[in-house]
């Protein structure tokens, strides 16, 4: 369900109720059995060079990787989390983990907060007591930006095609106190963003409308920036992340084929690249670039285009990365050319109070 990458280059997986930790040469190294269910483990955060939190929808536990051992844990009931699905480490060094709680049979987002002994420093539960949930979470300024589906009192857990159940963006204090929340309504049916992206003063939030993704820009008091609809987006984003070049969204294409959509600051589409993965369960940033784990148990590191081609063949082999540390361009790579450089159009943001410029970021 989940991948990280720690300071010391391994990589731990987790899934069906196990840890499986790969060593920087991708050869499995250790495996461990982690009590919990099917619906796994939200979050990986590494806490130093062998060690992790897991924030699981059973509980939340911290490994030592070394001893493939479980060190510290802290058990959850229903009323405090039934699911986690992502979890990201604040400021503070909280790390905070989101996704859904039931109460007398209803429905709540909720958001846990949670010390490096796997503790509970605090709980907040969010919604109407019917069809809330929270599917992603990003470190933002000193709290997070948490994004979900808000049901708004519906009388189903499970709201209908009348409901139109709304898109769900909030941005919370490091003691999860609402800065700021956002609605964004589908057409019919429910909507729900399931990934968010931020980078300096922006926040990026994406996920399924009916037909397709949204993705919806905000600045860091909840303005709109700019949107892309549905009919220009098709599949399902999971997964965000936000760079100095732009933002990076995974998820599905179709049953077959996975995606990584590429995005500039203004909402440009600089990329669009699908592989024959049956779907992106998880994702973790090395140097910026994805290594991505999906549903038919493959490891993939790409470049922010999808491109695996960077450090394995033809132009590209022996680059360890095509980042030519410039937010005003799109670093690509292919077998054919090796890396390519593209200039962002003029007035993109690059920085904060900067936009790029003839290829400068001014």
């Amino acid at each position: 369900h989940k991948v990280a990458l720690t300071g010391g280059g391994k990589v731990p997986l987790t899934g069906g109720g196990t840890l499986v930790v790969v060593g920087a040469t991708g050869l499995v190294e250790s495996q461990m059995a982690i009590p919990t269910s099917a619906y796994g483990c939200g979050g990986i955060i590494p806490v130093g060079l062998n060690a992790v939190l897991l924030a699981c929808s059973e509980g939340a536990f911290r490994v030592d990787l070394q001893q493939a051992k479980i060190v510290a844990k802290t058990l959850f009931s229903d009323e405090i989390v039934r699911h986690i699905y992502d979890a990201a480490q604040q400021a503070d060094g909280a790390v905070v983990a989101v996704g859904l709680r039931d109460l007398n049979n209803a429905r709540l987002g909720t958001v846990v907060a949670l010390d490096m002994q796997a503790k509970v420093l605090w709980t907040k539960a969010f919604g109407s007591l019917g069809g809330d949930a929270l599917y992603g979470v990003a470190a933002f300024q000193k709290g997070t930006v948490v994004v979900g589906q808000t049901g708004q009192g519906t009388s189903s857990s499970i709201p209908n095609a009348a409901d139109k159940v709304p898109a769900w963006v909030l941005r919370l204090s490091d003691t999860g106190a609402v800065i700021w929340q956002r609605k964004e309504v589908p057409a019919s049916f429910g909507a729900a963003f399931t990934a968010v992206a931020v980078h300096g003063n922006k926040i990026v939030a994406a996920g399924p409308f009916v037909t397709g993704s949204r993705v919806v820009a905000y600045d860091e008091n909840g303005q709109e920036l700019w949107k892309i609809g549905e009919t220009e987006l098709k599949g399902y984003l999971a997964r965000g992340h936000g760079t100095a070049d732009g933002v990076v969204f995974l998820g599905s294409l179709d049953a077959v084929d996975s995606q990584i959509l590429r995005l500039g600051w203004s909402g440009a589409i600089f990329g669009l690249a699908t592989f024959k993965h049956s779907l992106v369960t998880g994702v973790t940033w090395d140097d910026g670039l994805p290594v991505v784990h999906s549903k038919n148990g493959k490891l993939v590191r790409t470049d922010l285009f999808g491109h695996t081609s960077c450090v394995t063949s033809g132009a590209c082999a022996g680059e360890k990365t095509c980042n030519d540390q410039d937010p005003c361009t799109a670093d690509s790579c292919t077998a054919a050319n090796g890396c390519g450089h593209l200039a962002h159009l003029d007035g993109t943001f690059c920085a904060v109070g900067k936009t790029c410029k003839s290829g400068k970021c001014q």
